[in-house]
């Protein structure tokens, strides 16, 4: 009796032991056939990151052209904050008739491309009154911008939509 049931016990873990190493095995392939080094993880290639991120509704994809124009071509009066991934700046939308908030990704940042498509990916999705809504991205000329709608004191308690 102890005999099989050291047989199958020792039998059952090799099993497991062999399937574990052929996942991380396979797990390996896979990441090094998505390939390359750093900077090629990090290239900008925006007609795949479009077709992601127009896939679902919720934020639109705004042209870097007229975020310029929202926040008078970046200027340093229309800053209203500096953070660990860049500068955000107060601007005004014509098209929407109110004021957002462009975080503006430095281009020296180390949150990249991939955190940056993961931040339009999940934040778009998500819905809550004490979350600052994403009303939209832009990535071109190589500038990553994400438009979040404006809080004017500060504090989603006085939170105005448009």
């Amino acid at each position: 009796m102890k005999l099989g049931l050291g047989l199958g016990l020792g039998g059952g873990g090799g099993v497991v032991l062999i399937c574990s190493l052929v996942l991380v095995w396979f797990i390996g392939i896979c990441r090094g056939s998505k390939g390359g080094d750093e900077e090629d993880n990090n290239a900008l290639d925006e007609e795949d990151m479009d077709d992601e991120f127009e896939r679902g509704t919720g934020p639109k994809k705004f042209s870097y052209k007229e975020l310029a124009r929202a926040t008078d071509n970046f200027k340093g009066e229309q800053k209203i904050g500096q953070g660990g991934f860049g500068g955000v700046y107060k601007g005004f939308l014509k098209d929407l008739n109110c004021f957002v908030a462009v975080k503006r990704v430095s281009k020296g940042s180390k949150q990249g491309i991939k955190e940056y498509a993961t931040e339009v990916k999940i934040i778009s999705k998500l819905r809550h009154r004490n979350l600052v809504q994403l009303n939209g991205w832009c990535h071109e000329n190589k500038e990553l911008l994400l438009v979040y709608e404006f809080m004017p004191n500060g504090s989603l308690e006085w939170k105005i939509t448009c």
